[in-house]
């Protein structure tokens, strides 16, 4: 075999493992002249490689990048001779599209026996979604703080206007009645005691208020009864009280809670080989995340979706839990992750997500404009 052909042999095998990698790889001249470009560079520029043959690698480059890119030459021209040092940097493409691609640069120079540069050689990691999505959630993690400070607004401005106001106002109706009952002095103990009665009531009243007022607040904090009555008669209490404030404007709602109320299947075993229990219960973080994960997706088939229908329904499967809401809604367009809802301001996905994602669990939700929303949870139940 004559060198030329070896030589040649040697190059096609070079090229043909150049295709085989992901990474983006480009190869230019001394004078910047591309003289290499593989497969995954063809699909992320759109150009071929005898297309882009002979082209000066700004060719690929935003109008922005040139300066840049002629100081990233000269600084790779300055490397040591004696081993290839890589330099990483960032640089915008420009497809044959028109698309702006952000690319991840470690970019090198190989040089001949008297130290003068052969070759430069790139290769890159197409970021642009990578960038876009940490820029989303980095969006959406900011608006769901500004929704986590708005909620903790909320709860202080209700403690503020509802309990403490009314306690104060106890506070100053048992100031008066102490006022009063120490300047009459010359009334009998039965005199004064006729005089605080009617006022006594009055506080009295005033302290079932409070309590009623933090009692609404702790429920919105943590289900009520949760603990004593079990998840499976709070979620049947919590949804006829829902469908009775209702009325004739909310869902019909169907739940099957079967897996809560009875045995489970002759010989069905959890992972780590013991029966499930019947009347199975359920971890208090597990219980309160269905909760809550129920409590939103009533309301958001009720408010976003016009639904007429929606059910629930939760079953063991094995070794977790699986919880379904399935609504007959109006449905939506499901965003590529699910951060981006914070984008349009409905942070009640994001709150599902945040829960599940607590319990080591797995949420998934699909729909469809004109075809309703289904939300699935899939938890595991380790510590049962």
């Amino acid at each position: 075999m004559t060198s030329s052909i070896a030589a040649a042999v040697a190059q096609k095998l070079h090229m043909t493992i150049l295709d085989m990698l992901d990474s983006l790889i480009i190869v230019f001249d001394p004078q910047g002249h591309i003289v290499g470009f593989n497969r995954a560079s063809e699909r992320a520029s759109g150009y071929s490689f005898e297309e882009i043959y002979g082209r000066h690698y700004t060719f690929l480059a935003a109008p922005e990048e040139h300066e840049r890119s002629k100081a990233l030459t000269a600084r790779l021209r300055e490397l040591p001779t004696t081993q290839p040092e890589f330099v990483p940097h960032e640089g915008i493409w420009l497809t044959r599209d028109g698309e702006r691609r952000l690319i991840e640069w470690s970019t090198t120079a190989l040089f001949d026996e008297e130290g003068n540069v052969s070759y430069f050689i790139g290769a890159g990691v197409d970021v642009t979604a990578r960038r876009q999505m940490e820029k989303e959630l980095a969006e959406a993690n900011r608006q769901l703080a500004q929704a986590k400070e708005a909620e903790r607004l909320r709860l202080a401005q209700g403690l503020h206007d509802d309990a403490v106001q009314q306690l104060l106002g106890i506070s100053y109706q048992l100031a008066d009645m102490q006022r009063r009952a120490t300047e009459s002095r010359r009334w009998s103990a039965e005199q004064r005691l006729e005089e605080l009665i009617p006022g006594l009531e009055v506080v009295r009243s005033d302290i079932i208020t409070v309590a009623q007022s933090l009692r609404r607040l702790i429920s919105s904090l943590r289900p009520p009864g949760l603990r004593e009555m079990g998840l499976a008669e709070i979620l049947e209490v919590y949804v006829a009280e829902w469908q009775r404030g209702a009325g004739r404007t909310g869902p019909s709602i169907h739940m099957d809670l079967s897996s809560l109320n009875s045995p489970p299947p002759d010989g069905e075993q959890l992972a780590e080989g013991r029966q499930l229990p019947a009347g199975i219960q359920l971890p208090e973080a597990v219980a309160t995340c269905i909760f809550r994960l129920v409590q939103e997706g009533i309301w958001n088939a009720h408010k976003h979706a016009s639904a007429a229908t929606v059910t629930v329904k939760l079953r063991h499967n094995g070794d977790e839990v699986v919880l379904q809401i399935k609504d007959d809604g109006c449905g939506f367009t499901i965003p590529r992750h699910l951060f981006q809802f914070a984008a349009a301001g409905r942070f009640g996905f994001i709150g599902m997500q945040e829960r599940v994602h607590a319990v080591d669990g797995i949420l998934s939700i699909w729909s469809e404009s004109g075809q309703g929303t289904e939300i699935q949870a899939r938890i595991p139940l380790k510590d049962v």
